[in-house]
C-alpha cells in the first residue's frame, strides 16, 4: 500500500493526515513532506489513524520531526487512535511520553488550542 498525505493549513493548525503504510522505503519522504509543512509556526497535527503499518524508521521519524518541532518553537500532536497499532507501538516504546499521541483529531486541536 502506497503512502498518501492530505496536508490542510487552516487558521489554527496545519493537519498532516497519512494513510497507508509507512517503513524504511518512505519514511525519509514522510519526514521531508513533515517538515515542509511547518507554516510560519503554526501547531501541527500528524494523523496516524488511517496508517495500516509502521515500523521502527517510522517512529524515528515522528520523533525527527517532533525534535524539530520544538527546536522551532511548534506544537506538534500526534493523533494514534484509541487502539491502532500506532498507540500500541508508541507506548511499547516510549514515545508516547515525547509524542503525547492523542485519541482523535478534535482532542488533538483542542490540546494545542488550549496551550495558546
Amino acid at each position: 500500500m502506497d503512502l498518501l498525505l492530505d496536508i490542510e493549513s487552516g487558521s489554527g493548525a496545519v493537519v498532516v493526515g497519512v494513510k497507508g503504510e509507512i517503513d524504511l522505503s518512505n519514511a525519509s519522504l514522510l519526514e521531508r513532506r513533515l517538515l515542509d509543512a511547518f507554516d510560519g509556526g503554526k501547531p501541527m497535527v500528524v494523523d496516524l489513524t488511517e496508517v495500516a503499518y509502521l515500523d521502527s524508521s517510522a517512529l524515528a521519524c515522528l520523533h525527527r520531526v517532533s525534535v524539530a518541532a520544538g527546536d522551532r518553537a511548534v506544537q506538534m500532536r500526534v493523533v494514534a487512535g484509541e487502539g491502532g497499532m500506532a498507540k500500541r507501538l508508541l507506548s511499547i516504546t516510549g514515545l508516547d511520553e515525547v509524542l503525547r499521541p492523542c485519541g482523535t483529531l478534535q482532542e488533538a486541536l483542542a490540546s494545542i488550542s488550549s496551550e495558546h
